[in-house]
């Protein structure tokens, strides 16, 4: 990985779409959260902690409506295979046994009633935002990525356009990390209020052009400048 790395840097900044760097400082889960914020995004109560009693006061504070998941991602081994760990629903019930797991730190954040769940590519000045109808399925209400494990489970995609300001706030924050490319991933809450959730500098995009017909790949290729 050391050499992979060392390869990565010596190619200049402008060959690249997103430069490896950059995506490495925007990879940071709770620096996303802090930047989203200060550029006036919704974004959830959140709590980072392996401090136990601190822990149930905040899901006590939220009502116990309250979502975990990884501070970083979800992905780890089991032997062979890589399994991704999804964002799981918790209530009171899961402080009976907060002692076997907040020897971890876990996100932890209160859980927004979705209306849907939102995709946005950004490329440069350009913003395709996708609605995920995850709502239609109790198995994919919490965490819409079940989806892909799922064979019975087709979730509906569909073009949307978001208010303005909210575009303005994607394409800021794809900025503010110095990258051409993001996928961030947004809430619209049933109150009609758009929270953050996390910005992935290098995330997935061709399912979305196959979903919904947005022209991601050729707007890929238009923003590869060569700079020198």
């Amino acid at each position: 990985m050391e050499v992979l790395r060392s390869l990565w840097r010596l190619i200049p900044e402008g060959k690249w779409l997103n430069d490896p760097r950059n995506m490495f400082l925007a990879s940071n889960k709770l620096d996303q959260i802090k930047n989203a914020i200060s550029i006036g995004f919704d974004v959830p109560n959140t709590l980072v902690s392996t401090d136990s009693e601190k822990i149930k006061e905040f899901i006590l504070s939220q009502n116990g409506h309250c979502i975990a998941k990884a501070v970083k991602h979800g992905f780890y081994n089991d032997g062979s295979k890589v399994q991704l760990a999804f964002t799981k629903r918790i209530g009171t019930d899961f402080m009976e046994h907060i002692d076997r797991y907040s020897a971890v730190p876990m996100t932890y954040q209160n859980e927004i009633e979705k209306e849907y769940d939102i995709r946005v590519i950004v490329i440069e000045d350009q913003v395709f935002a996708t609605a995920i109808y995850s709502q239609e399925y109790k198995s994919t209400a919490v965490d819409w990525r079940t989806w892909d494990v799922l064979e019975d489970v087709d979730l509906e995609h569909a073009k949307i356009t978001l208010p303005p300001n909210i575009e303005k706030k994607c394409v800021q924050l794809t900025k503010l990390y110095q990258l051409k490319y993001s996928a961030i991933d947004l809430v619209k809450s049933t109150d009609g209020t758009f929270y953050f959730l996390e910005l992935n500098p290098n995330g997935q995009w061709a399912w979305i052009e196959g979903k919904v017909g947005y022209p991601i790949r050729d707007s890929l290729i238009n923003a590869f400048h060569f700079d020198q």
